[in-house]
């Protein structure tokens, strides 16, 4: 049982490389399942949000996507973008200091 696949793989299994499959890809992302209904956000802020998502988990070296502190990175990011921010880099860094407890 999976999810259909539109690239390489017939169904999102386990161990399907999200880099080569979209539906995994999807999946792998908890912050396109808060966007999905949020129409503040224009397609390429979606595109920006996204990449500061990846690039906060990747320093937090966070790969499991079902770890609750996925989410929290997630709705941190989407509010600062609510709040104004567009900068990826500093999109990323102020997430960072928000799980770290810093301020910003």
């Amino acid at each position: 049982m999976g999810i259909e696949c539109q690239g390489l793989h017939r169904e999102v299994r386990l161990g399907c490389q999200p880099r080569y499959c979209p539906a995994a890809r999807e999946l792998a992302m908890p912050i396109r399942l808060l966007l999905e209904h949020d129409h503040a956000f224009t397609p390429e802020d979606v595109k920006v949000l996204i990449d500061a998502f990846e690039d906060t988990l990747r320093a937090l070296r966070l790969h499991d996507r079902e770890d609750p502190l996925t989410m929290a990175v997630a709705k941190i990011i989407i509010q600062l973008a609510k709040d104004g921010e567009r900068d990826p880099t500093r999109l990323r860094d102020l997430a960072l200091k928000a799980v770290s407890g810093t301020k910003p």
